[in-house]
């Protein structure tokens, strides 16, 4: 899935980005969803309740050792935060990074849906993103690739 954004638009006072989600292959459009950041952290919210179903996805500071749980999307979501030292993106190197895994589950939590790996630079942000899909489509909808990787040139 590649994640662009859309526009910047208002609900309730909050400015909110609309991000579009494209299967990388077909083109096809996998969903949209809003997101806004503030000092505490990153929020989300779903297309079909913008603005009144918002979720604090991730909390600020990010440091290694932070960790969290929520619920998104009809699913549960654990996240974690982790030293990563160097990572090399297009031959251009990052230090002192930090890792972030998020594993997404069904509501039961029994079942993993997915698992993503982000790349954070400091005064950069994020500079590779990794998911793998774990979860079965229904067969009208378009299956992702099994691995997915996207790497940010900033």
């Amino acid at each position: 899935q590649v994640y662009t954004v859309d526009s910047k638009v208002i609900f309730g006072g909050k400015s909110y980005y609309k991000i579009d989600g494209t299967h990388r292959e077909t083109g096809h459009s996998q969903g949209s969803f809003f997101q806004r950041m503030d000092k505490k952290g990153v929020y989300y919210s779903s297309i079909k309740q913008p603005g009144k179903d918002e979720v604090l996805r991730r909390t600020f500071p990010f440091t290694a050792g932070a960790s969290g749980s929520l619920i998104l999307r009809g699913g549960r979501c654990k996240w974690k935060v982790e030293r990563a030292g160097t990572i090399s993106v297009n031959n251009k190197r990052y230090y002192n990074c930090l890792k972030v895994t998020e594993n997404e589950y069904n509501l039961n939590g029994n079942s993993l849906i997915s698992t993503t790996t982000e790349y954070l630079a400091p005064n950069v942000g994020k500079i590779k993103s990794r998911t793998i899909h774990k979860r079965k489509l229904a067969p009208k909808e378009v299956q992702p690739p099994e691995t997915i990787l996207i790497e940010y040139y900033p």
